[in-house]
């Protein structure tokens, strides 16, 4: 079943019944019979505790798979987790007959209707209801009332912001949570390049004082070989901060797999370090072809799982 979102975009409530035919692009709503759900009660307030635990508070129930986990505060120490395998389902919706290639986002039924109270029909043999906050599916005889209304009526608003699959995070080649671990190197090397350049600015500030006071001392012409001097050393630190610019923007370009990231990159005197985790010599050849097209390499190492690299800029 189907309706148009706020952006024009069709949207789809899935069950393993589901039968029907995808055509164009949509974000997919799952049913409980995707992934597992517990609530728990837990004597802390924090949702990010709650998920180093979401191992543990499964244990013993999930089947093999790479499992990830979502987290919802109901309320004070109480908190519902979602444990899913985003791999295993796209599988799954395949043998539906789905083609996964139109699917942008997909959610679950859980973080779109939690913390309400509901009872709908998901198919012509299946209702959805909320038990103790947890949103099971159940045959329709087994409930106390049959539902009048359907999931075709619940999703009118936009969906949330709770989603487990991204088909734009998954064409680069990573999934959510390796995504916010990137913007966060990124920001931290923003973060460095910012203060450097604010320390260049107060050098550059002190200078022009210190070149002032020498033309006032000494009456020199604004021609003199101390203001050249000056204007080729500021050069030659614009030019080092474009290399520096240059090299990060090809270094980002190394696209990493599962369970690979970096952990180091430093930079001093024209050199740059770089340290990432590989998944294998495979790997580690791929990526000293992509430096050595771009870059001088100075000096290999490896330390435990890390390829460590040296490059001059």
């Amino acid at each position: 079943m189907s309706f148009f979102s706020s952006k024009r975009k069709d949207i789809y409530f899935i069950t393993k019944n589901f039968d029907k035919k995808i055509d164009s692009r949509c974000d997919i709503v799952l049913s409980p019979q995707f992934y597992w759900t517990k609530k728990v009660n837990l004597n802390t307030n924090f949702s990010y505790e709650v998920k180093k635990m979401a191992p543990s508070i499964f244990d013993g129930i999930l089947p093999k798979g790479d499992f990830d986990y979502r987290v919802f505060k109901t309320n004070p120490k109480e908190f519902i987790v979602i444990a899913y395998d985003v791999k295993h389902i796209l599988q799954e919706l395949k043998l539906l007959g789905i083609d996964t290639s139109l699917i942008d986002k997909i959610y679950t039924v859980q973080s779109e209707l939690l913390n309400k109270s509901i009872s709908l029909r998901s198919d012509e043999t299946h209702g959805i209801v909320a038990v103790d906050g947890i949103i099971v599916q159940l045959p329709l005889r087994l409930l106390e009332e049959i539902p009048k209304n359907s999931t075709e009526e619940i999703f009118q608003d936009k969906l949330s912001s709770n989603y487990i699959y991204s088909k734009n995070l998954k064409e680069i080649g990573i999934d959510k949570k390796e995504s916010n671990l990137i913007l966060s190197l990124l920001i931290l090397l923003g973060l460095v390049l910012f203060i450097h350049i604010l320390k260049i600015e107060k050098d550059r500030n002190m200078i022009a004082k210190q070149k002032e006071k020498m033309i006032k001392k000494y009456s020199l012409p604004k021609t003199s070989f101390e203001i050249k001097s000056m204007q080729a050393e500021f050069l030659k630190i614009d030019k080092e901060q474009n290399r520096l610019r240059e090299a990060l923007s090809y270094v980002g370009n190394f696209t990493l797999l599962n369970r690979e990231f970096f952990n180091l990159l430093e930079y001093e005197k024209s050199h740059l370090k770089l340290s990432v985790r590989l998944n294998s010599k495979k790997r580690e050849r791929a990526f000293k072809n992509f430096i050595s097209k771009k870059f001088k390499i100075i000096k290999m190492d490896k330390n435990g799982k890390d390829f460590i690299a040296q490059v001059a800029l």
